[in-house]
C-alpha cells in the first residue's frame, strides 16, 4: 500500500505533460484568431465611418452649393 501512495506522489507522466501542452496550445490559438478577427473588424468598421461622414460632407456640398461633389480618394 505505500508503494503505491508513493507512487502516485512522484508527479505527472510524460503523456499527462504532452496532453496538457496540446489543449493549451489549442486554446492559444483559438485565441489568437479571435483576436485577429476583431482588430480586423475593428479597422473595417473604422474605414467604413470615415466613407459614411466622407460621403455626408460630399452630400451636403452637393446640396449646398447646387452642383456635383466627388468624394476624395485616399
Amino acid at each position: 500500500m505505500d508503494r503505491t501512495r508513493d507512487t502516485r506522489e512522484r508527479g505527472v507522466s510524460l503523456v499527462e505533460v504532452l496532453v496538457t501542452m496540446a489543449l493549451m496550445s489549442l486554446l492559444m490559438t483559438a485565441f489568437a484568431a479571435s483576436v485577429e478577427t476583431r482588430a480586423t473588424g475593428s479597422q473595417t468598421e473604422g474605414a467604413s465611418r470615415s466613407l459614411l461622414g466622407d460621403l455626408q460632407l460630399a452630400r451636403q456640398r452637393a446640396i449646398t452649393e447646387a452642383r456635383d461633389c466627388r468624394v476624395p480618394t485616399r
